[in-house]
């Protein structure tokens, strides 16, 4: 690289006509500028959910590989005047790691001593109100977790089925931001009122409990339609994916605190022990050599048949430079549309959750063989901020798929927060309002947390707590892969107007891998420049 400058070039991509094309730390920061104008879209949504204003925040923390961009920092200082610090070491494990902190603190610590979390998104239920469908408050965003409301249905004579049309609302208010899952009560009963109990756990996960309010011992005669799957749905399950579980045998020894970074471009899986400070990372055995080493691309490719796909591996990586795999390759699956498959092979559809639980199986395989001494059950597994009740259902499903019996999900910005404040002290600090702007690879997440917990300490119950999350929120599909596109669409136009030629499918995915490597090298020279 001379000055800024990365060479783009591709040789005879139409007869004896090559690409050849410049991008500069210019082009750069230029085409970035409104991926990352979007991303300060939920600071202010996060300020909000918080009740605080930019002046109340002490400390702004960068994390995610996007947020080393020309242009972040900058923004950033100029919309909360607070000028941003970086994660200090480690930055593509930070929430990795993050994770496996906390992993460690619920296996040392009681309740009283962990965080405490809040709803994120206000959750609403669809009414009809006179024959029109109106939406009801059932949780505020800012509810402590888990939190339980009730709601009283009324039944008709005969009627066998109340379906609860559960919504995301836009803060406090009747705004309606996303529409959940459909959740389904088989009544067996003759009651004219339904109660349901309606709860999010501190994984952010909806659970129901119904009974008739004149007899509330007999709940067993409603039947809950949830979407928690049961041992039959798990076994089911793996069976149809192609997991089959490793044997463990007799393995006695303590299982390590592991934490799991599903990330939309790549996955890490790091661990600590408890009686240590020194955080560890798995090595992948089946890594491409173009990644680090503890790195799990998020690539899988359905090479010959629906059960048995390359996963995180060279030949799923290798299939992203050809366009004749597209329609048998899955990446950036994370942030990809839920409602619907993300890839059909041999007839048989995959949606996000079966992807994510074939990563994931993949990586605690990866674990189970290399802690071959232990018996692993448990691990903190990192979701954005942006999911929604049902993607972390989804996810908590994945896991469970994958062989992790314990689960527990913690938004990545915190994460983060856990592994900056173990790489920088800040006990004897005056910083109590501390924001986290996460910037990766497919999101934009934000959490706000109060490490100081002032009026929490007040209470018995949350004497030892360790910091609270005030607001998160989150965008997906904003993040550095949005910027790739941006990127490959400006140099492909370019050539195109030079050239009148039209770059191939193939050519098109080289020119991406060319892009993304150049947008690392722009960013890291602009970084050792210290234009921030």
């Amino acid at each position: 690289m001379a000055n800024g400058v990365e060479k783009i070039q591709i040789p005879f991509v139409s007869g004896r006509v090559s690409l050849n094309e410049e991008l500069t730390v210019e082009d750069l920061k230029r085409i970035s500028a409104p991926i990352i104008e979007r991303s300060m879209e939920p600071i202010k949504k996060a300020l909000d959910k918080a009740e605080l204003s930019k002046e109340d925040i002490d400390l702004v923390i960068l994390a995610g590989g996007s947020s080393q961009l020309p242009g972040v920092y900058s923004r950033i200082y100029e919309e909360l005047g607070v000028e941003p610090r970086k994660i200090p070491k480690d930055l593509m494990l930070a929430i990795s790691y993050g994770a496996s902190l906390y992993q460690k603190e619920i296996f040392q610590y009681p309740k009283t001593k962990r965080d405490v979390r809040t709803l994120g998104s206000s959750l609403g239920i669809l009414v009809d109100d006179g024959g029109k469908k109106s939406v009801k408050l059932l949780l505020n965003h800012n509810q402590p977790l888990p939190a339980t409301e009730k709601y009283i249905f009324d039944v008709s004579e005969g009627q066998t089925t109340v379906s609860l049309n559960l919504v995301t609302l836009s803060g406090n208010t009747d705004r309606i931001e996303k529409k959940l899952k459909q959740r389904n009560l088989s009544l067996s009963g003759d009651a004219s009122k339904i109660v349901v109990e309606i709860t999010v756990t501190e994984n952010r996960l909806i659970e129901l409990n119904a009974y008739d309010p004149e007899h509330p011992e007999r709940k067993a005669i409603i039947q809950v339609d949830s979407q928690m799957m049961t041992k039959e749905d798990i076994e089911a399950k793996r069976s149809e994916l192609g997991i089959h579980m490793v044997a463990t045998g007799n393995r006695l020894n303590q299982e390590p605190c592991i934490g799991i970074d599903l990330g939309t471009t790549t996955s890490e899986l790091t661990y600590t022990y408890r009686s240590e400070d020194q955080l560890n990372k798995l090595a992948n055995p089946d890594v491409p050599s173009q990644y680090d080493k503890y790195c799990f691309p998020s690539v899988i490719y359905f090479n010959d048949r629906a059960d048995n796909p390359e996963i995180a591996n060279t030949k799923a990586c290798n299939a992203l430079g050809d366009a004749s795999s597209k329609e048998k390759l899955c990446s950036n699956f994370k942030v990809a549309d839920r409602s619907k498959y993300v890839v059909e092979v041999d007839g048989k559809g995959f949606r996000v959750g079966d992807l994510s639980a074939l990563l994931l199986h993949k990586i605690w395989e990866t674990a189970q063989l290399t802690f071959d001494d232990m018996n692993l059950k448990s691990a903190v597994i990192t979701v954005p901020a942006a999911f929604d009740f049902d993607a972390c259902q989804e996810t908590y499903n994945a896991a469970l798929m994958a062989g992790i019996e314990t689960v527990t999900l913690i938004d990545e910005p915190t994460a983060a927060y856990q592994y900056y404040s173990h790489v920088q002290d800040l006990s004897d600090s005056n910083i109590r309002n501390v924001l986290v702007f996460d910037f990766g690879g497919g999101t934009t997440d934000v959490a706000i947390l109060d490490v100081k917990n002032d009026a929490l300490h007040e209470s018995n119950e949350y004497k030892d707590c360790l910091y609270s999350v005030l607001g998160v929120s989150g965008e997906v599909n904003c993040g550095g892969k949005n910027i790739d596109d941006a990127l490959v669409n400006e140099i492909k136009s370019r050539f195109q107007e030079k050239s009148g030629c039209t770059l191939s499918p193939t050519n098109e995915m080289r020119l991406r891998h060319i892009v993304e490597e150049a947008k690392v090298k722009l960013s890291e020279y602009y970084n050792e420049m210290g234009d921030e």
